[in-house]
């Protein structure tokens, strides 16, 4: 720990913080307009400028590590001033049509130009010469760039390339002035772009955002917290509400997403919600005219309460089930079990995730003693040496795992094995890639452990202490030499014989896999399986 003071108070700071996170740290606003914790620190805006003790010039706090016995002030006449000067230099490039723009009431810049009492400036920038050359781009079905309303803060680069790693925006230039390369013209459906929209979550001003934000105001929604419905991955974010409405989401720093969502999540996740096609009101049949009619929920509720019970009485609890949704909520899921043993009397209660994920249930309940997931989507994409990734398109399936998967191995030490027919996304990142022949994943999972035991790869002392018939396992896998594997799967021996090494020396190494390779393959249903969208 360093000791420091910052505006005359003592504080102790973390060995390597920056000025700026050692202020946030202990509640010290500094303004920031390019800033984004972990992404972005390229000290563009210019108003985090704090001043030093023992130096003339003023250093960017984002940028700039802490040393022991520093002192720094954060606000005082001479940053003021600075900070005016910034202000008015951006606002000189920056259309301020402040009631029709989207982001009135959410604009970064806008709040701190109230914080600094800066309404006009008298620089002359290139803003109007910029607006002749870049339309706005407005074909993506989703998300909107105004280049007239960028600061050229670049945060929204970094969030497509550092948090969704997808490198859809890039740096730009006409002349001398920056532009950020948005792929949303005309040509948007070539681009790489997923539409997740983070980028548009990372703007601090109203140069790009969602085509819905101007629905509404900051001041007009109130947020809900929720869980996103589509896949299991379980992204937290909130819904915002105008006048009993579902009018956007935002997301928010969730134990699996931490602020990412992905296009399904951030897009087509409420919309159905206020549907005209939606039934409103509960409907009972009326048996003299086989027509359904309108009853208020309390009526609703009761009957179907009654005609259970009735059920019940007549042939016995065992007469009654409940089966949940996958898309339901644990909380959900947990009252229709609730209900089923203790109104009905009964044990018949599924999921769909039971149906589909069968044989993956059956397979870790006896092997790990629990038939889910054993590590938080955290886990196996922070820290990890090597992942291998089987019949699964995190990607398209459950886009923000996929997220993560990329800015693991592209940033961190991780190590990527695909085993996959397709040509998927991540492919590009992996370091192995098997094609398999579909329905050959058993005798692939044997092969690496014929060349993982040949090879005296594998942990015989957790072997011996942890589990049980590793011989029968042994004896089993013999005979699926790389050679033999090979031929079965359609897949390069030595490539095989590779992906067993690097996946038996990892310290860390999660497998992650999805339907792809859990569902029964018979003929043509490999077709089916790749139209399907999968569950975790």
């Amino acid at each position: 720990m360093l000791k420091v003071k910052i505006n005359n108070k003592k504080y102790k700071v973390e060995e390597h913080a920056t000025i700026l996170e050692a202020c946030l740290e202990n509640g010290i606003n500094v303004p920031t307009l390019c800033y984004l914790e972990g992404v972005n620190q390229i000290g563009a805006c210019r108003l985090c400028m704090v001043e030093i003790k023992g130096y003339d010039n003023l250093f960017a706090a984002c940028k700039t590590l802490m040393k022991d016995g520093m002192e720094i002030t954060t606000e005082s006449d001479r940053l003021t001033e600075y900070r005016k000067e910034m202000l008015e230099l951006i606002l000189s490039n920056h259309n301020r049509d402040c009631m029709s723009c989207p982001g009135n009431g959410d604009c970064r810049l806008q709040y701190w130009c109230n914080e600094y009492d800066v309404e006009d400036t008298e620089y002359k920038g290139s803003r109007n010469e910029i607006e002749k050359t870049i339309p706005v781009l407005k074909d993506n079905p989703y998300l909107t760039y105004n280049p007239s309303k960028c600061i050229h803060c670049q945060r929204c680069i970094g969030a497509c390339s550092m948090k969704a790693v997808n490198g859809a925006l890039r740096n730009g230039r006409t002349g001398v002035f920056h532009i950020v390369d948005a792929p949303f013209g005309p040509d948007w459906k070539k681009s790489k772009c997923e539409s997740c929209g983070n980028c548009a979550a990372a703007c601090p001003t109203g140069a790009l955002t969602l085509k819905r934000q101007k629905n509404y105001k900051e001041w007009e929604v109130e947020k809900v917290l929720t869980t996103c419905p589509h896949c299991a991955t379980g992204c937290q974010f909130n819904l915002l509400v105008k006048d009993n409405e579902i009018v956007d989401v935002e997301g928010v720093d969730g134990p699996s997403n931490h602020g990412l969502l992905c296009v399904k999540g951030r897009s087509g996740s409420f919309d159905f919600v206020n549907s005209p096609d939606r039934i409103r009101t509960p409907l009972i049949k009326n048996k003299e005219t086989g027509e359904f009619e309108e009853a208020t929920w309390d009526e609703a509720i009761k009957y179907t309460a009654e005609k259970f019970m009735e059920l019940k009485d007549k042939y016995g609890g065992e007469s009654l089930a409940g089966f949940a949704c996958s898309r339901s909520a644990n909380e959900d899921c947990y009252m229709v079990q609730k209900m089923v043993r203790t109104c009905f009397g009964s044990n018949n209660t599924d999921n769909c995730a039971r149906v589909c994920h069968s044989a993956t249930v059956a397979g870790l309940a006896k092997t790990l003693g629990s038939g889910a997931m054993t590590n938080p989507i955290y886990d196996i994409t922070h820290d990890v040496d090597c992942i291998l990734l089987v019949g699964s398109n995190p990607e398209e399936a459950h886009p923000v795992v996929g997220m993560q998967i990329r800015k693991a191995v592209k940033f961190g030490k991780t190590r990527l094995i695909v085993v996959d027919p397709r040509d998927i996304g991540v492919t590009k990142f992996a370091d192995v890639h098997l094609k398999l022949r579909p329905g050959t994943n058993v005798a692939f999972a044997n092969g690496m452990m014929n060349v993982i035991i040949n090879e005296g790869l594998q942990d015989q002392e957790f072997i011996d202490n942890y589990t049980e018939d590793y011989e029968k396992i042994k004896e089993l896998v013999k005979d699926y030499t790389p050679e033999k594997v090979g031929e079965i799967c359609h897949i390069d021996p030595e490539m095989l014989i590779e992906a067993a090494r690097m996946y038996a020396i990892a310290e860390k190494a999660p497998i992650i896999y999805c339907l792809g390779v859990t569902l029964y393959w018979n003929r043509g249903s490999y077709e089916h399986v790749q139209s399907r969208s999968f569950n975790w």
